[in-house]
């Protein structure tokens, strides 16, 4: 058997060398279908399929507040630590936050976005360091030396990968920190583009006391046997005893919500990856639906020397063995070459990212790949060689050797096949065809949406401000009215003003409101609202419109009376058909509530993007912040300079002025406004540019199929033709035969893939933004494509049917 086999594969062997380029078609085809599929089944397995490089990962649990409008908020100090107390159904608790810090005593400081972590964040999770150690237990008490622990990538870019950081002193918002450690490579942050982790002492932390300060995250780890429902209402309970202990505070606390932590890793990145590998999944699809035509035909053309093969004594085993064998020679040197491809399309894949990817680190083509990568080479050599091995070894493998089975066609059921064939690549080819128009649609609306504000000519810069010297409402205050002043003071700055939170920026901050006088919403049910702490004139600098009333202004100081500018969106849900200018709220950023009073409306601002749904923003002054939320102030705090010109010009000369009030102070984090909203549709750009790629890809194999079976179609019919020539038929009579024919599988095929195509579309709805799944325009668009397109590819073929010559065509028979 190993020997007839062996005989088979060099038999084989020869015979694609008699036909090299065939050969080539069929191996390059099979290695871009095969090579993209592993590329991104790479990137799939290490961001989705792999679990999370922690201890027990499955059984880890993201922990989520749910209040009216959102069940994605953070808990406070108070109340995660009696959460934590009185959880019975999960092993272990610990918190995290974002943090943002300068970095001094170097050449020149730097803002570093950084992760909080509560005692026992890295023994929960099961972390340690590749250099170094994790926090100590007396670390991580009140009154413990401050240390740092560094990411794989900082330590490399920054410290040029010296083990000799450790010990090194560090100074973060003014204040010492000792490097203790360096993080794995693999280690995923939870705060979005963190680069080192401070341990986060809740004993001594100024919102400790104050339930209404939430910005801590949570994760939770199951105990074994306790499943997510059992959790959540155990939970559930623990919050509404705090919401009856605290009706103050915690009147609006619902509940919780539970996710798996991965979830929470990944992002919204799990559908577009998903969508990716479906993708290129379609278009290997098409290549071997292409290439089985293709080799049914080549088996066509071998007739003779099969029916040769079978008078000699060799069997339908034989005959399918030896043209197996061929097909797997095909995929095999397809799969080589497909493997190097799939290396080069990962690189290509992490460089042209617009951001990074979760757990880069981990992506890599492991035995799981190389396993997978194998098994599609092997479904792919089946896939193209199967058919036409048992059509071709078939009964009438001896036909060949007669007259009639010279002038044989193949029979209708190899013309049925062929053109089956033909209707499943349409159909697919439009399927992709019809899901880039999708995105390409909705890619259009976005760039067209208006974001609220004016963006042109509009630098925004992120900084942080050291709590030690500025933990008041008042210190921050004066250091927003200095900074505003020597910006607006630089020639070709229009404005300059301040925020907590710029548009575009991955900061969030919410609070709840009731209205007073009101009785209809209390404080159970309170709504919530953006939180935005802003200087006089920072609407204004922003280009955001007046709708009523007036914006923030100098005279809405610490002794005025407190308050508040709202957007449309909170004007229309609260206040619907009446003026909300003097209107009192009661809001949630101080304990108790403060009241403030509506001065103005002003537009809605699309906060995190294009595709944001309206939201209720509120707008407070700067100078009349409580206490309670001067540190998140500090950590988080943002500058808008309108300019006249190009401010990318103006960089170095805004850097100088933020460094001459306080050089402690980095202003490292500077982009235009129409940088941040390119930068906030990148993503949805760059998934769009590979649908259509692999789109384009799709219709070219289509294509490059129709062709071959039409003028393969020709070839075998040329006698016929030429019949129909000597008896009169015109040319024109010709090219509609041709055209009919070869035509009717294609209508088949959009018609089919038509239908595929509106009944999957509802799977990406949540990718699309101003455009149904189903929008037929869309539709049209691509199967009108699909179907110009097919014509052009069978034209040549039916313009060479026309010029056949009746008398040649004849007597070659």
């Amino acid at each position: 058997m190993m020997s007839a086999l062996g005989n088979d594969v060099r038999f084989g062997w020869r015979a694609l060398r008699r036909r090299p380029g065939f050969a080539a078609a069929v191996v390059c085809t099979l290695a871009l279908g095969i090579g993209a599929n592993t590329a991104i089944f790479t990137v799939v397995r290490a961001i989705l399929l792999r679990p999370l490089p922690f201890a027990h990962s499955g059984r880890l649990v993201a922990i989520y507040g749910r209040e009216p409008g959102s069940d994605r908020q953070p808990f406070s100090i108070a109340d995660f630590l009696d959460v934590q107390a009185g959880a019975r159904g999960l092993d272990a608790l610990v918190a995290w936050g974002a943090w943002s810090a300068n970095l001094t005593g170097t050449d020149e400081p730097v803002t570093l976005a950084g992760q909080w972590s509560s005692r026992g964040f890295f023994s929960v999770l099961g972390v340690r360091a590749a250099l170094g150690r994790t926090p100590l237990a007396e670390e991580e008490r009140p009154g413990g030396p401050r240390v740092v622990l560094l990411g794989d990538g900082l330590w490399r870019s920054r410290f040029g990968g010296d083990p000799a950081v450790l010990g090194r002193a560090l100074v973060l918002n003014g204040e010492p920190h000792t490097v203790i450690g360096v993080l794995p490579a693999e280690f995923p942050f939870l705060a979005s583009g963190a680069q080192l982790v401070v341990p986060l002492v809740l004993e001594t932390d100024k919102r400790r006391g104050k339930r209404a300060a939430g910005f801590l995250r949570v994760v939770g780890r199951l105990s074994p046997g306790t499943g997510f429902d059992a959790a959540t209402r155990e939970l559930d309970v623990l919050v509404a005893r705090l919401r009856d202990t605290y009706p103050d505070t915690n009147a609006g606390k619902q509940g919780v919500r539970l996710e798996p932590l991965d979830e929470l890793v990944v992002g919204g990145r799990r559908r577009m990856l998903v969508l990716l590998q479906a993708a290129v999944g379609v278009v290997l699809l098409i290549a071997c639906t292409n290439l089985a035509n293709l080799l049914m035909a080549r088996a066509l053309g071998r007739r003779a020397e099969l029916a040769l093969r079978s008078a000699l004594g060799a069997t339908r085993t034989d005959l399918l063995r030896q043209l197996l064998a061929e097909t797997f020679l095909l995929a095999f040197c397809g799969g080589l070459l497909g493997l190097l491809l799939a290396l080069a399309g990962v690189r290509a894949l992490l460089a042209l990212a617009p951001a990074p990817l979760p757990r880069a680190a981990e992506i890599s083509l492991d035995f799981s790949v190389l396993a997978f990568h194998l098994t599609l080479s092997i479904a792919a050599a089946l896939a193209i060689g199967l058919a036409p091995a048992l059509q071709a070894s078939g009964r009438g493998a001896a036909a060949g050797l007669t007259g009639a089975g010279h002038r044989s066609t193949g029979g209708p059921g190899t013309g049925r096949a062929r053109a089956s064939l033909v209707a499943a690549e349409v159909g697919l080819s439009l399927v992709l065809l019809f899901g880039a128009g999708l995105l390409l649609r909705t890619l259009q609306r976005l760039q067209s949406t208006d974001p609220g504000f004016q963006a042109e000519r509009l630098l925004s810069i992120q900084l942080s401000l050291p709590k030690d010297r500025y933990g008041t409402p008042e210190a921050i205050a004066r250091y927003a009215d200095e900074v505003n002043d020597r910006l607006a003071a630089l020639p070709g700055v229009t404005a300059a003003a301040a925020a907590s939170i710029n548009p575009l920026t991955q900061w969030r901050a919410s609070i709840a409101l009731t209205i007073e006088g009101r009785s209809d919403i209390d404080r159970a049910k309170a709504p919530l609202a953006n939180y935005r702490a802003v200087s006089p004139g920072y609407l204004r600098a922003l280009g955001v419109p007046i709708r009523a009333g007036r914006e923030i202004e100098s005279r809405d100081g610490p002794a005025s009376v407190p308050v508040a500018v709202v957007s449309e969106t909170l004007a229309r849900r609260h206040f619907p058909g009446s003026n909300p200018i003097g209107a009192r709220l009661q809001i949630d950023d101080t304990d108790p509530w403060r009241a403030v009073e509506i001065v103005g409306v002003v537009g809605d601002v699309k906060y995190t993007g294009y595709d944001a749904e309206p939201t209720s923003d509120l707008y407070v002054p700067y100078a009349q912040t409580p206490p309670d939320v001067s540190v998140w102030l500090a950590n988080i705090f943002c500058l808008a300079v309108r300019t006249s010109g190009d401010p990318r010009l103006l960089v170095p000369a805004v850097r100088r002025e933020i460094r001459a009030v306080d050089p402690d102070v980095a202003a490292s984090a500077l982009r235009t406004m129409e940088e941040a909203l390119s930068g906030s549709i990148a993503e949805r750009r760059f998934q769009t540019l590979l649908l259509e790629i692999f789109g384009l890809a799709a219709l070219a194999l289509a294509l490059a199929g129709i062709y071959a079976v039409t003028a393969f179609g020709v070839g075998e019919r040329t006698r016929e033709i030429g019949v129909r020539l000597s008896l009169g038929s015109g040319r024109g009579r010709i090219l509609e035969l041709v055209a009919r024919q070869a035509l009717a599988p294609v209508a088949l095929g959009v018609l089919l893939g038509a239908g595929a195509a509106l009944g999957l579309s509802r799977s990406i709805a949540s990718l699309l933004f101003g455009v149904a799944p189903t929008d037929l325009r869309a539709l049209a668009t691509a199967a009108l494509l699909l179907w110009l397109a097919a014509c052009l590819a069978i034209l040549v073929p039916a313009l060479r049917a026309t010029r056949i010559d009746p008398v040649r065509a004849l007597r070659a028979e």
